[in-house]
């Protein structure tokens, strides 16, 4: 379940994606085609990560402020606890929107992996109806790289 989930939603798509570009770049190289897709899938994340990472600025400013609740209350952890989160909605900070954008990020940049590692062996029977499969693939980056060896 939980596997065809992961296939449909995120591999197959960068999977075509990775076969159209193949397809449609001159010389069809694979090369190209696996650095435009991770450049393209990195622009498509780049507002989760601009949230995740204006979140954790907002939180090292308050550092030395949440060191003082702490200190403040050693003992009740609970009054500590409270005081934190009252500091976060003061601020407008989730402390979980990091997590969440984790969360939502790992599996597509699993399924990048995948694509890029099914390299050059493109199965006809995962291609949507308008992708067609390239004639014949130049593997090789600038000539000098073969990237369907291990390196």
């Amino acid at each position: 379940m939980i596997h065809a989930f992961f296939d449909t939603v995120f591999y197959l798509p960068l999977y075509n994606a990775l076969v159209w570009l193949s397809a449609i770049l001159p010389g069809h190289n694979l090369a190209w085609a696996i650095i435009i897709l991770t450049i393209i899938v990195r622009l498509v994340l780049f507002p989760l990560q601009h949230s995740m990472s204006h979140t954790q600025r907002k939180l090292r400013e308050l550092d030395g402020t949440i060191k003082g609740i702490k200190e403040k209350h050693v003992k009740d952890n609970a009054e500590q606890a409270r005081q934190i989160m009252l500091l976060y909605k003061e601020h407008g900070i989730n402390p979980f929107a990091g997590f969440l954008v984790l969360i939502i990020q790992l599996p597509i940049l699993l399924a990048l992996y995948w694509v890029a590692l099914a390299g050059s062996n493109f199965d006809p029977t995962l291609l949507y109806g308008f992708v067609t499969k390239p004639e014949f693939l130049n593997t090789s980056l600038f000539g000098l790289i073969d990237v369907t060896k291990a390196s």
